[in-house]
């Protein structure tokens, strides 16, 4: 039982983050990158309570810890273990494209004072998508692994 749940919350963790980077890549992007420079300013004035951040920076560390359990709970049980350790390198990969790469575009982006230069601001927020469908494609890769596994580890009776 405690399997199931893990594996559950292993599926619903990587879900959310995957709906999680489409959603900013679908709605939220193309919105703030309309009009720049004034949409970063509507953008900054609406965001005043809560960010994206706040999502991401709880869930992702809790599905990391939910990924590590199961593949401590698959240790040595081929080849479900290493389609886990698979989608654990992936939440790892993406979220080091968070910090490194979306990390310094979202300050200039949303917390620095606004440039003038226009031009700059537009081609930061397009690198801003590019890498969040890069991120997107890992989500959708690992959340696929774990299904993967999850279908090997507890097999479908067929009646």
């Amino acid at each position: 039982m405690i399997r199931e749940i893990i594996l559950t919350l292993d599926v619903i963790g990587l879900g959310m983050l995957l709906g999680g980077g489409a959603y900013e890549s679908v709605v939220m992007n193309p919105n703030y990158s309309l009009d720049i420079p004034k949409s970063l300013n509507y953008l900054r004035q609406f965001m005043k309570v809560k960010t994206p951040a706040n999502f991401f920076r709880i869930l992702s560390p809790i599905t990391m810890i939910s990924l590590l359990v199961t593949v401590i709970i698959y240790w040595n049980q081929t080849p479900e273990f290493w389609l886990f350790i698979a989608s654990s390198i992936l939440l790892i990969v993406a979220d080091s494209i968070t910090y490194g790469f979306h990390y310094p575009r979202n300050k200039i982006l949303f917390i620095n004072t606004i440039s003038n230069d226009t031009d700059l601001l537009k081609r930061i927020s397009q690198e801003w998508q590019i890498g969040n469908f890069i991120r997107i494609i890992l989500m959708l890769i690992a959340i696929i692994a774990v299904l993967n596994g999850i279908f090997l580890a507890v097999p479908i009776p067929i009646k």
